[in-house]
């Protein structure tokens, strides 16, 4: 790596070459970047849009969803203190036959 840099540094055609390189790199990345952030942002705002205009009460449809997420959350933590529970009587007692 060091060899590189004594290298470029001792060719200023190669260095410039070699920015110019770089510089372009970076261009066409934070194009795709851009390009793909754009794209998300278009679809996140067709969602929003649908929702706005196919739900009588948007606020409403979108809190009911919140709110059977939270319902679905609170099912599987009931199940896995009830299963725990379960573990925790087969370690204290055990079958014995």
């Amino acid at each position: 790596m060091d060899t590189v840099y004594t290298y470029l540094t001792g060719q200023p055609i190669l260095l410039a070459l070699f920015v110019v390189v770089a510089a372009f790199i970076v261009y066409f990345i934070l194009k795709k970047l851009l390009k793909l952030a754009l794209i998300l942002a278009i679809i996140a705002a067709a969602f929003l849009l649908y929702i706005y205009f196919s739900a009588e009460n948007p606020e409403e449809q979108i809190q009911q969803i919140l709110d059977t997420g939270k319902e679905k959350i609170e099912q599987v933590q009931k199940g896995a203190g009830e299963l725990r529970e379960q573990i925790e009587d087969k370690i204290d007692k055990p079958d014995v036959e």
